[in-house]
């Protein structure tokens, strides 16, 4: 029904779930979805779909066939090719982080935070190291709702912190800060336009923070954030749009250079 973007973020969200539990095939066929509806291609959505479709009902029959089996030191979950012990003395992480997703939908906010900080507490213990950035985009939604604008930065800002893309000390693409477009490598844009798992990670992260920078009538500490979400391709329709606006706003060569290297790099999106 055209929402697009929201389409997205569904096939995302389960891309990863896939990817946490090692459903390769339905991984697969939600990344596909994915850059197909990010790409306009909809002649193939409903044939991608429908490979989803399939390869989810293989893994929700998969869960419908386990069986948990508790004893006093440990709880097994068996299936036909599974047999996996609990410790019940041994911290889960992800525990922590599916009560905090729970206190949060109730908007119980105080106690999410403290399953939250349990679950940093036993980072160590994380089956998916990934999960982090779950837990990482929950804290910051919390903070969002409760109007703590600068605890929701300075999570999004420890998000970004852990991509090895950004020089946190310049403040910008590493190796590429204050430069034009037209002077990073091809093959280094390629890598980042198509690199759909640090867009879900970080792109987000560089989108928000931009755009909020960019509201709040700071448009060159705006500038490097979203050149970083376009560069991902998160919302980078969007990204591109304020850029524009900031770039058309000064009427500098420099920033109108600029602008004619954005142009140039709509084929990679």
């Amino acid at each position: 029904n055209g929402r697009t973007s929201e389409a997205r973020q569904i096939v995302q969200s389960l891309q990863h779930d896939a990817y946490t539990i090692g459903a390769e095939q339905v991984q697969n066929d939600s990344a596909a979805l994915e850059q197909a509806i990010f790409k306009r291609n909809s002649g193939i959505w409903y044939s991608l779909l429908n490979d989803l479709s399939n390869s989810l009902d293989v893994v929700t029959g998969t869960l419908d066939s386990l069986t948990l089996v508790r004893d006093t030191g440990t709880s097994t979950i068996r299936g036909d090719r599974l047999d996996f012990e609990v410790e019940h003395d041994m911290p889960y992480p992800e525990v922590y982080l599916a009560l905090g997703r729970i206190y949060a939908e109730e908007g119980l906010y105080e106690l999410a935070h403290k399953q939250l900080d349990l679950f940093e507490r036993y980072e160590g213990y994380l089956q998916v190291h990934d999960v982090k950035f779950e837990a990482l985009y929950l804290r910051a939604e919390i903070f969002s709702r409760q109007g703590k604008k600068d605890e929701y930065d300075r999570t999004l800002q420890r998000i970004i912190e852990k991509d090895d893309n950004w020089d946190a000390k310049q403040g910008g693409l590493k190796g590429y800060t204050d430069r034009r477009f037209s002077q990073i490598s091809e093959s280094r844009i390629q890598m980042l336009s198509r690199s759909v798992e640090s867009r879900g990670k970080f792109g987000k992260a560089y989108f928000e923070i931009g755009r909020r920078k960019y509201l709040n009538g700071s448009e060159p500490g705006a500038e490097p954030y979203l050149i970083m979400a376009f560069l991902y391709g998160y919302e980078g329709e969007e990204a591109r749009a304020l850029l524009e606006r900031y770039y058309l706003s000064t009427n500098q060569p420099g920033n109108l250079k600029k602008l004619a290297d954005t142009a140039g790099l709509l084929h990679y999106y």
